[in-house]
């Protein structure tokens, strides 16, 4: 983790230019029945938690999860990219998904190994994306990480 901070990876920017920054862009796209206001502000929609399987009303009670968090991704690589590349990772719509303020809290920086969703038939799905993800993005996977992604496949 050394010369890790989180301000390296600036988040919530509007990279497509649409007027919603990435977590707003997120709510839309992995909710339903979403309502907007003024600036892109999110009012209202249905939203399952994939971790979960737990439906949410109301955006405040969801976060903006990075599946491959931006701590695993700097130390699995993302320390020698650029300030740009770092910022389009944090704000990138594949790397992200809603889930519920206290899970994304749970899982924190973890990796596989040390965190798994709750919910087991989501597992496949998980460990397909962070694998997607780190493949994208070229990020380095250790000996415990891939053990507990294939565990994840076999479930």
């Amino acid at each position: 983790m050394r010369g890790y901070d989180r301000d390296k990876f600036p988040t919530w920017l509007d990279p497509d230019g649409d007027g919603c920054n990435a977590r707003q862009d997120t709510l839309i796209s992995d909710g339903t029945r979403v309502r907007r206001g003024a600036h892109c502000r999110i009012l209202s929609g249905r939203w399952r938690d994939p971790y979960s399987g737990i439906v949410y009303h109301r955006p405040s009670t969801l976060d903006c999860d990075h599946v491959v968090p931006l701590a695993n991704a700097w130390i699995s690589g993302a320390r020698s990219w650029t300030a740009a590349r770092r910022t389009r990772y944090a704000n990138d719509l594949g790397v992200l998904l809603m889930t519920s303020n206290h899970l994304n809290r749970q899982k924190g920086d973890s990796a596989p190994q040390e965190w798994k969703p709750p919910r087991h038939a989501y597992w496949v799905t998980y460990a397909a994306r962070w694998i997607r993800i780190k493949t994208r993005y070229h990020l380095a996977v250790t000996r415990s990480e891939r053990a507990a992604l294939r565990a994840m496949l076999r479930a």
